[in-house]
């Protein structure tokens, strides 16, 4: 009987790559890992390999540990395995139903990516960062976050097309550079914006991080430009959050105290079991007034659930 034994692995290989199973992961620590975390009944949609990428990405507060990571998507949840060590020690795993998801975010500045799941554990909100080179295989971690979006849609006849429709041309005329190849990475062919919000970071006049807010029919899309943290003639970095419509459990617009200040605050509460995440969006005045039908009360269904 062929035994699969994996290559012995330092974490820091060139490129991230796709496998079809556990097996096809190749290095380390994570086809066994893998292998012992996901069910043999479970259909696995997508699973890659991101080997260190020793970065700080902006707006996570800190520098991350270096690590190597799989990352599998299923019908119901993530698992990811880490493996700071890279000594033949067992790796961390998760398991992260989506239900208990609060909030996907990947971003990008020009040579480091970086997908962050934020969720309900314990009775806290939990975040787990992950650093990547998307320069050397970026496209798999796009590819895995629409095979999640497929998966927690309530329309589930999407192919995976990455080329965006027309429709969309006059969404991204004008927008911060990379904004436009960052959604086409996580939209769905086919999918379509209900409601296009430009958004601000700061609800000053001069709105110096100007995004758009998209309600879809498979979620909430928050496109933005993130700087912090970067300077000199890198000065470039653009995210997007998912937010799922089912955790969305109160939307509301707050208006400024400060007169100085020409814009409104679009709050954004996502609840599960019991733990709370919120957002503040930042909205252009004359988009504010235009953005009450978001207001939403914590007994109201949410866009799903009235279709």
């Amino acid at each position: 009987m062929n035994v699969f034994r994996p290559l012995a692995s330092d974490g820091r290989e060139p490129w991230i790559f796709r496998a079809e199973s556990p097996e096809g992961l190749l290095v380390g620590v994570h086809p066994e890992a893998m292998a012992h975390a996901l069910k043999a009944e479970e259909e696995l949609l997508y699973l890659l390999y991101a080997p260190i990428w020793d970065a700080q990405p902006p707006g996570l507060g800190g520098k991350p540990q270096a690590a190597s990571h799989a990352i599998a998507v299923t019908r119901s949840r993530f698992v990811v395995s880490r493996d700071e060590e890279h000594r033949g020690a067992a790796p961390r795993v998760w398991s992260i139903p989506f239900d208990d998801l609060l909030e996907v975010e990947i971003g990008r500045t020009f040579v480091t990516g970086w997908l962050t799941l934020r969720f309900a554990r314990e009775g806290a909100m939990e975040a787990l960062p992950i650093v990547f080179h998307c320069t050397a295989g970026g496209h798999h971690v796009a590819a895995a976050m629409r095979a999640y979006r497929r998966a927690t849609c309530a329309r589930g006849d999407w192919d995976d097309d990455e080329s965006l429709s027309a429709d969309w041309d006059e969404v991204w005329a004008d927008r911060v550079y990379g904004l436009k190849e960052l959604a086409a990475g996580v939209l769905l062919s086919g999918e379509a914006a209900s409601e296009v919000l430009e958004t601000q970071d700061s609800t000053a006049g001069d709105a110096p991080n100007p995004g758009l807010l998209l309600l879809t029919g498979c979620g909430l899309l928050h496109l933005r430009r993130v700087d912090e943290g970067i300077g000199g003639w890198m000065d470039f970095g653009v995210a997007a959050r998912l937010l799922p419509l089912e955790g969305l459990s109160r939307a509301e617009l707050l208006e400024p105290k400060d007169e100085a200040r020409t814009g409104t605050v679009l709050s954004l509460v996502l609840a599960r079991h019991g733990v709370e995440h919120e957002l503040r969006i930042g909205l252009p005045r004359q988009v504010g007034a235009t953005a009450t039908h978001l207001r939403r009360e914590p007994s109201e269904p949410g866009p799903q659930e009235r279709r």
